[in-house]
């Protein structure tokens, strides 16, 4: 499964990496800048984008990722908060939910 990761910073990425491990997740990740997003998605392969919260303009790049990438879905979460927004992809529309390992992991793993 290839995920595309916005910058968390280099503790906050480390840390999201080690919470996905612990839930047996092998991902094929890369972590990018947020205005390098589009044009890794545009390369294709991406089949999850996960976003930190905190990012500048981070709801308005994920609708704009969701509506432009339909079989991608995106995630924006942060590791200070305790709840998650998902688009699910697919013209499905985005839902928050509690944000824990366990949670993150399903909302990545999601088959389509």
């Amino acid at each position: 499964m290839a995920i595309l990761v916005g910058d968390f910073g280099a503790i906050g990425t480390v840390g999201l990496g080690a919470m996905l491990e612990a839930q047996s997740l092998n991902l094929e990740t890369s972590t990018v800048a947020a205005e390098d997003v589009p044009a890794r998605l545009a390369a294709g392969g991406t089949e999850v984008v996960v976003l930190d919260s905190g990012m500048s303009q981070a709801r308005e790049t994920a609708a704009r990722i969701a509506a432009e990438h339909a079989d991608v879905r995106v995630i924006i979460c942060s590791l200070d908060d305790t709840t998650m927004l998902v688009y699910p992809g697919h013209g499905e529309a985005p839902y928050e939910a509690p944000l824990d390992p366990a949670r993150l992991a399903a909302a990545i793993r999601k088959p389509r």
